[in-house]
């Protein structure tokens, strides 16, 4: 506590945290925060999921091999005789 700028910073959190309102301001500021976040990382994957998925339709109509397309993709032969199906 010898820190001048320490001991500062303690102050306010005190302050801060005494005060209510500000407390649930964070708080929602915080939440807010992490759930933009968690939205953005499932777009990414959901957006890697429909690119792998695209590929996989491509290379099915081009008479690529399963097993080509499921390294490329790395969905597995099932998954890709599931997607065969509906393309027919």
């Amino acid at each position: 506590m010898t820190n001048p700028a320490i001991k500062e910073a303690l102050n306010y959190e005190m302050l801060f945290s005494q005060d209510e309102v500000k407390r649930r301001e964070y708080e929602l500021q915080e939440k807010a925060i992490r759930d933009y976040n968690a939205t953005m990382l499932y777009n990414r994957k959901e957006a890697k999921r429909e690119e792998k998925y695209e590929n996989a339709v491509r290379g099915l109509k081009n008479n690529i091999s399963l097993d080509a397309i499921s390294t490329i993709t790395g969905l597995t032969i099932e998954q890709l005789k599931e997607i065969q199906k509906t393309l027919l």
